[in-house]
C-alpha cells in the first residue's frame, strides 16, 4: 500500500471508530469482502476501495456495491436485512471511494449465531429418522417438523418476519419460514436458495417467500408456508416443478432460473472456502486479496515464541460458521464447511475478549495450513 491509501484509511478508521475499516482493489477483493460482511452479519463496514486500476467504472461503482450485496448467494443474509444505507466518501481526482455500510437485521448478529446452531439441532433430528439416500423423505420431514412446531400468524409486527423471532415464537410469516426452511435444508447438506416473489389467493396478489432446493441434479420449489395446511400425498407445494408452482405463484424467473441458481450456491460455497492469510502481531490480514479486520477489533493470528494462535471463532463468522457454548458440558459447539465440531472450551486461550486457539489444532476442523514466507495461510481442505 502506499501512502495515499494509508492515509485514507487512518482517516476512515478515525472518523469510523465503530466500524472495521477494509481495503479491496479488484473486483475479486469488492466480492469478498462483501460476502464476508453478510456471512458474519457485521452491523457496518467501512469499505476502502482502490479503484486506481479501473477494474470498475468509478461512477457506477455505487450500483456495482448494491448490486454485488444482492447477488452474492447469501439468501439467508439478504431475506434478514430490514434497511441499508450508505455514507459515501469521495477523494477527488485520486480513483478511491469509500463507503460505510450500515446494515440493520431484525436481529443481533449473536441471536442470529444461536438461531443457526438451533436449526442444525432441528436438522440432525431429522437425519436421524430419515434415510440418508431418499432426500425427498429429508425434504418432507422438514415441511412435517413446520407442521407440528409452527403455524403461520401475521401479528404485523415485525418479529413476524424475523427467522429468530419466528423460531422462538412458532409462529411468522412466510418471510420467517422460508429463512428457517433456507437454514435447515442447508444443514441438511442441500443447495437451497429463498425465493421472493408473489403468491396469488382469492385472485389477488402479494408478496409471498418460499424455497428451491436441488435434489437429484434438478431444481424444485418448496412452499412451506403452503404446505403448513397440507397433511395429505402429495403435498402440491413440495417439491414441484416451476409450470406446476406457477399456477399460484409469480416470480423473476430469470433472477432464479437453474443456472442462476447454481451460480448463486456456487458463490455462496466459493467464498466460504477462500484463502486467509496472516501476518503476525497486526490486525489486519487477507482474504482474496482484501484487507479485513475482526469485530470486536482484535489481533486475528499471535505469535509468541515458538506458540501460534488464532481467533478461530471469530473467523468463522466470516466463513459463514457458527458456534455456542454449552454450558452443561463445558464446551464450544462449532459448525464451519457444514460439519459440526465439539471443543473443550479449556483448549482456548481468552485474550482481551478473544479466543485464541492453537494452529497446530485446526487440521483437526477441516483446516489446511501452509505457509507463504512470513505469512501463514488457512483454508478448507479441499
Amino acid at each position: 500500500m502506499d501512502d495515499t491509501i494509508l492515509n485514507i484509511l487512518a482517516r476512515q478508521k478515525k472518523e469510523n471508530p465503530d466500524a472495521p475499516v477494509w481495503c479491496v482493489t479488484s473486483e475479486l477483493e469488492l466480492s469478498t469482502a462483501l460476502c464476508m460482511m453478510l456471512q458474519a452479519h457485521y452491523p457496518s463496514v467501512c469499505l476502502v476501495i482502490d479503484n486506481r486500476s479501473g477494474f470498475a467504472r468509478q461512477e457506477d461503482m455505487f450500483e456495482v456495491v448494491k448490486y454485488k450485496l444482492k447477488h452474492l448467494g447469501q439468501d439467508f443474509s439478504c431475506t434478514q436485512i430490514i434497511s441499508t444505507s450508505y455514507l459515501i466518501y469521495t477523494y477527488a481526482g485520486s480513483g478511491i471511494v469509500a463507503y460505510k455500510i450500515t446494515i440493520q437485521y431484525y436481529n443481533s448478529a449473536k441471536e442470529i449465531n444461536d438461531m443457526l446452531c438451533l436449526s442444525r439441532d432441528c436438522a440432525a433430528k431429522i437425519l436421524s429418522v430419515c434415510p440418508r439416500d431418499d432426500p425427498r423423505h429429508i425434504v418432507k420431514e422438514i415441511q412435517r417438523w413446520f407442521q407440528n412446531n409452527f403455524e403461520y400468524r401475521d401479528t404485523d409486527s415485525p418479529s413476524d418476519h424475523s427467522a429468530v423471532d419466528s423460531m422462538i415464537n412458532g409462529y411468522g410469516v412466510c418471510q420467517a419460514i422460508a429463512t428457517i426452511a433456507y437454514a435447515m435444508l442447508d444443514a441438511c447438506g442441500f443447495d437451497a436458495r429463498c425465493v421472493l416473489g408473489e403468491s396469488v389467493q382469492n385472485g389477488k396478489s402479494g408478496g409471498h417467500a418460499w424455497n428451491k432446493v436441488k435434489l437429484g441434479g434438478v431444481w424444485y420449489n418448496a412452499d412451506f408456508t403452503f404446505g403448513l395446511g397440507y397433511t395429505v400425498i402429495p403435498n402440491p407445494y413440495l417439491l414441484v416443478s416451476d409450470a406446476s408452482m406457477s399456477r399460484d405463484h409469480n416470480w423473476d424467473f430469470e433472477e432464479y432460473s437453474d443456472a442462476a441458481n447454481d451460480t448463486s450456491v456456487n458463490r455462496r460455497r466459493v467464498f466460504s472456502e477462500s484463502v486467509f492469510a496472516f501476518s503476525p502481531a497486526i490486525k489486519t490480514f487477507m482474504v482474496n486479496g482484501a484487507q479485513l479486520t475482526l469485530q470486536p477489533d482484535c489481533p486475528p493470528y499471535i505469535r509468541t515464541g515458538t506458540s501460534e494462535q488464532i481467533a478461530l471463532l471469530h473467523l468463522i463468522e466470516l466463513l459463514g460458521g457458527y458456534y455456542e457454548y454449552v454450558r452443561e458440558t463445558g464446551n464450544i459447539s462449532m459448525t464451519v464447511f457444514g460439519k459440526r465440531y465439539i471443543i473443550p472450551l479449556r483448549a482456548f486461550t481468552k485474550i482481551n475478549g478473544a479466543y485464541y486457539l492453537d494452529v497446530t489444532l485446526l487440521p483437526k476442523f477441516n483446516f489446511l495450513l501452509s505457509r507463504k514466507g512470513n505469512l501463514l495461510l488457512l483454508a478448507k481442505k479441499k
